[in-house]
């Protein structure tokens, strides 16, 4: 349970609180049962809870690399100047 409340508490954005987003934190109680599933673990774990941390984590940012990359390439242009930046 460390794991989560951690978490819940960085959701929060404070160690004195913890978040009300169940819906995240549910998600991520399936994701770590997933994992100690994998590995045949009697009970989830925290080292479960941060393996699903880190798959989430390393979710999110693929489509912001994705999308970086492509800006770079030119697929996508930002117009950063006239009345209209940022579209």
């Amino acid at each position: 349970m460390r794991g989560v409340i951690e978490y819940g508490a960085r959701l929060a954005g404070r160690q004195t609180k913890l978040s009300t987003r169940f819906n995240i934190i549910g998600e991520l109680l399936t994701e770590a049962n997933h994992w100690a599933a994998k590995v045949r673990a009697k009970a989830v774990g925290y080292d479960h809870v941060l393996e699903a941390i880190t798959r989430r984590r390393d979710r999110v940012r693929l489509a912001e690399v994705k999308l970086q990359e492509a800006i770079r390439q030119g697929t996508i242009f930002i117009d950063v100047t006239g009345p209209r930046r940022g579209r």
